[in-house]
């Protein structure tokens, strides 16, 4: 009995890992950064981790006329970048913030994250956040406030 539970455990998932691997027609490439950074805070230095996810996809289209063929052609599709920017700036073991961006990948030769006294600021496309570390908060322009993705998060694993 013992066995039959395992294999139709096994069976539904193998059958659900099958079935949405043939779905989604995406080339996906991820790439993670971690960079550290202090802040002074009086006569100390206060240590802090931006952790940097780069998530590249771009759909996977073939031309109709190829359709029936051995070797397709792709169509280009535009590539969109997704950055998911965690942010842990105390002494536990999860992150405090969550930024994420996304843009077309031709941009992301503009993406940079530099270091400031209170903390760093994000130039993405001319567009900038500026991340306070002491106070925890953020600063975007108003115009800029769609392209930025800010949550904050409680916990996080």
């Amino acid at each position: 009995m013992k066995n039959l539970k395992l294999f139709t455990v096994t069976l539904l998932f193998l059958t659900t890992t099958l079935v949405k691997a043939q779905h989604d027609n995406k080339q996906i490439i991820q790439e993670t950064i971690t960079k550290q950074y202090e802040v002074e805070k009086g006569a100390s230095t206060i240590p802090y981790k931006v952790h940097i996810k780069n998530k590249e996809t771009s759909e996977v289209l073939l031309k109709k006329e190829d359709q029936n063929a051995l070797n397709q052609e792709r169509i280009n599709t535009p590539e969109m970048i997704t950055k998911i920017i965690r942010i842990d700036d105390d002494a536990d073991h999860y992150y405090d913030n969550l930024i994420e961006l996304s843009y077309a990948v031709d941009d992301d030769a503009d993406f940079k994250i530099v270091p400031t006294k209170n903390g760093f600021v994000i130039t993405v496309k001319g567009k900038e956040l500026n991340y306070d570390f002491m106070k925890k908060e953020y600063q975007v322009e108003k115009l800029d406030n769609n392209f930025f993705k800010i949550e904050k998060i409680k916990e996080s694993k």
